[in-house]
């Protein structure tokens, strides 16, 4: 059945009215704010009918760092029928209690309903081919933007050893990896996109983007795209009020936690086993 869902061509309109444009004033102190030409922007993804929205911390400071200091207001922009693009602003207040700078993720509340909602699942397995599906400008439009979308698959091999599941830093991440090089390459407005799972119906929402590791042209190494898991939000989401909490899996995935599982076990034996040649060795050696 799976396979079926894999076989159809991705068709991103369906997730339009879910998907919101997040801008950043490029002027915040201004007495009357409207959109400009000039605001930085990112996506996020509406989670809950009441206008809950996932995003990344970084798109919501001054210095695009997830521990920068925190603007007071951004302007979401939701999708519009009449326009068929994301032109129905919104100015939003942020709260610093729902930031979680460790994850680079963020919770805004939208004083609107949403148009509608991403599915939200936990349940993701090593070698699911996803889809990330966020901003970049487009002068065509009259938002100035367009949605577009990656194609990426979760590594077979992830996570390659215990630190992988990690950052220098200490951050949390789960990275994917570029389906295809040569796609088109996407820039800063794409953080915050929903990461959808195609192995599932309805191709649910699993993570955010956060970033996009490129490598060198000369290198073998395919690109990066670093994202978080949307289970790993579940302390940031119970600060929300009960009825602005969006349904959330407690987890991420059982087969996955078995696959780290599974690693910690082999690590156990293959230590194990060099233990024992060693002894082996040294009775031989006497």
């Amino acid at each position: 059945m799976s396979e079926d869902y894999l076989k159809a061509p991705f068709d991103p309109e369906g997730f339009y009215p879910a998907l919101a444009l997040i801008r950043t004033p490029h002027h915040p102190q201004a007495v009357n704010p409207q959109p400009g030409p000039d605001d930085y922007f990112g996506t996020g993804l509406f989670a809950a009918e009441g206008g809950t929205l996932f995003t990344v911390a970084h798109n919501l400071t001054e210095d695009g760092f997830p521990d920068g200091k925190l603007l007071r207001w951004v302007w979401v922009c939701c999708y519009s029928a009449a326009t068929r693009d994301w032109t129905d602003s919104h100015l939003v207040e942020v709260d610093p209690n729902l930031i979680e700078p460790k994850l680079d993720a963020a919770i805004l509340l939208a004083p609107t309903r949403a148009p509608a909602t991403f599915r939200l699942a936990a349940d993701w397995r090593l070698g699911d081919s996803v889809v990330v599906l966020g901003f970049q400008p487009d002068s065509s439009r009259l938002s100035g933007f367009a949605a577009r979308h990656l194609f990426c698959e979760i590594p077979t091999n992830w996570p390659v050893a215990p630190f992988d599941l990690k950052e220098i830093h200490g951050e949390p991440v789960l990275r994917l990896g570029m389906t295809f090089r040569s796609q088109q390459p996407l820039g800063r407005g794409i953080s915050g996109s929903p990461v959808l799972n195609r192995r599932c119906a309805g191709s649910p929402a699993i993570a955010i983007e956060k970033a996009i590791e490129w490598s060198n042209p000369d290198e073998l190494r395919p690109p990066e795209v670093k994202t978080t898991a949307l289970c790993w939000l579940s302390e940031v989401i119970a600060r929300l009020p009960v009825m602005q909490q969006p349904a959330l899996p407690p987890k991420c995935g059982k087969k996955s936690g078995l696959y780290w599982l599974a690693v910690k076990i082999g690590s156990l034996l293959i230590g194990l086993l060099v233990v024992v040649s060693l002894l082996l060795l040294w009775q031989q050696q006497e």
